[in-house]
């Protein structure tokens, strides 16, 4: 009976630590001026932080319910596919440009710097700036 009481003692330790560590990380990630996301192998962004919204006008909702490619200019697409496909075998891309549609219709160039984690997952991590644009008086930390 003693070891059930330690090991949930330990239990609740660890999930505290673990709320802690997120929390901690969530805060880091909103407070970047860049441009960060995660993306799974499927197409879509996974999370994405309050600097896209700023940047391109789309709720974070919005950013995370479609396939990525449904902002990105249609001639981009097959670069953009090409790119997917270095990740696909293990590779980071760094230095890729690519234009993504605003919510006001125009189009962006974004640059953009991407690692792969290599598991069965498939999840790509990102970060990316603004190449033709910065919007400075957007408040990056949602309230």
């Amino acid at each position: 009976m003693e070891d059930n009481n330690n090991l949930l003692e330990e239990l609740k330790s660890l999930s505290e630590k673990l709320v802690e560590t997120e929390s901690i990380l969530s805060a880091f990630f909103n407070q970047v001026p860049f441009m960060l996301a995660v993306a799974s192998k499927d197409g879509r962004f996974i999370k994405v932080n309050y600097a896209w919204q700023c940047e391109l006008g789309w709720s974070l909702e919005e950013l995370c319910s479609n396939p990525y490619k449904y902002f990105i200019h249609p001639d981009d697409i097959d670069a953009t596919t090409e790119q997917e496909q270095r990740m696909d075998q293990g590779l980071s891309v760094k230095g890729f440009q690519n234009r993504y549609r605003h919510k006001d219709g125009t189009y962006i160039t974004i640059e953009w710097n991407s690692s792969p984690y290599v598991t069965e997952s498939g999840i790509t991590y990102t970060s990316c700036r603004i190449v033709d644009k910065t919007c400075f008086a957007c408040p990056l930390v949602k309230k």
